[in-house]
């Protein structure tokens, strides 16, 4: 469909709008080198072990809760399908 491309349509003509019109719009200022300006940063490179044994254990909790819903969201979907399955059947007895 036409609607998955509008996105990137909008920007191609954009920039098309921009390039033949002439206008003087801000473009993207690429860094010549990268440099972290960051303080929390800079905490990070001084203890990096205790940060990253902080990140492994909030990826295991964020597992966790991703697991328990998708277990929730699966059961409540099947639970749908077979109440809808149930009453359906009733329909037909009746």
């Amino acid at each position: 469909m036409i609607s998955d491309f509008a996105v990137f349509a909008a920007i191609c003509v954009m920039v098309l709008v921009d390039a033949l019109v002439g206008l003087d719009t801000d473009k993207l200022q690429v860094p010549e080198k990268f440099e972290a300006s960051c303080w929390l940063c800079c905490l990070c490179y001084k203890d990096l072990y205790t940060i990253s044994a902080l990140g492994k254990k909030l990826m295991h909790v964020f597992v966790t809760l991703l697991h328990f819903y998708i277990i929730l969201f699966t059961n409540q979907a099947i639970n749908q399908s077979i109440n809808q399955s149930i009453n359906v059947f009733h329909e037909h007895a009746i």
